[in-house]
C-alpha cells in the first residue's frame, strides 16, 4: 500500500486519516513515524470515480514528505506539532510523546 521501504525503520504512529498545514495549505493525508523520519502519503485513489459504484478500490499512498528526525527543529503548541524548517503543523499529533 505504501510506496516506500520499512525494512530498516520502526514505524512508531500511524494515521491515515490526519490534518496537516504546509505552508498555509490544509491537507488530509497519511502520516506516519518512525524510529528515523516523519512520513507524509497521499492516497492517490481518493478521488477514484469507482469508489461510489459498489466498486472496493485500496488505498495506495505515495510518499510527499520525508523528514529526517535527529535535526528537528519543531516545537509543540497544544498537542499539534509545528515543524518550523517545513512550515509544517501536524495536527493532534504531538511527536514529543512518540519519539
Amino acid at each position: 500500500m505504501y510506496n516506500y521501504d520499512f525494512s530498516s525503520e520502526k514505524v512508531k504512529y500511524e494515521n491515515t486519516n490526519s490534518i496537516v498545514e504546509i505552508n498555509n495549505n490544509t491537507i488530509n493525508c497519511s502520516v506516519l513515524i518512525t524510529d528515523k523520519n516523519i512520513l507524509l502519503f497521499d492516497n492517490v485513489n481518493k478521488n477514484n470515480v469507482l469508489i461510489g459504484r459498489g466498486v472496493q478500490i485500496q488505498p495506495e499512498y505515495e510518499l510527499i514528505l520525508k523528514i529526517n528526525i535527529d535535526k528537528l527543529n519543531y516545537k509543540i503548541d497544544d498537542n499539534d506539532t509545528i515543524i518550523n524548517d517545513y512550515n509544517l503543523i501536524l495536527y493532534d499529533i504531538n511527536i514529543d510523546i512518540l519519539i
